[in-house]
């Protein structure tokens, strides 16, 4: 199982997203800031070359990739994953989600039942009128 380089999240396991030649990081179409249609149209050498935004960041700080500083910022770029995440954002995360889906599907439940008892007039309705 990899991990995006930016967000943290699991990566697709068939190998589809946008790998760095310069640090092997992996990222997510849009964490790497490329579309798909685009990454897919460059073609295997463009792709084996391709440099991400931050290591291109970091080439343009440090003026060469050969340089010390930018070997450190590289290898701290290369450990990035959810560290920088406070440890309690996915639980609080998890607990919005479940309360935005029961909200929603207590909705769609009410709904239903009013249209069942709507349903359920018309054919009392139909079976009278025979």
């Amino acid at each position: 199982m990899s991990l995006c380089s930016s967000c943290g999240d699991e990566l697709p396991p068939d190998n589809d997203y946008v790998k760095c030649a310069v640090s092997s990081c992996k990222l997510h179409y849009n964490c790497a800031g490329v579309a798909e249609k685009s990454w897919r149209q460059m073609g295997n050498v463009r792709r084996d070359v391709y440099c991400c935004v931050l290591c291109r960041n970091l080439k343009k700080d440090s003026g060469s990739i050969s340089s010390g500083t930018f070997t450190t910022d590289l290898q701290e770029h290369s450990n990035v994953s959810k560290q920088n995440i406070p440890e309690n954002f996915f639980q609080d995360l998890e607990k919005k989600i479940e309360k935005i889906v029961s909200s929603t599907i207590e909705k769609h439940l009410k709904s239903i039942g009013d249209k069942f008892n709507e349903f359920e007039i018309s054919v009392d309705f139909c079976s009278k009128k025979n």
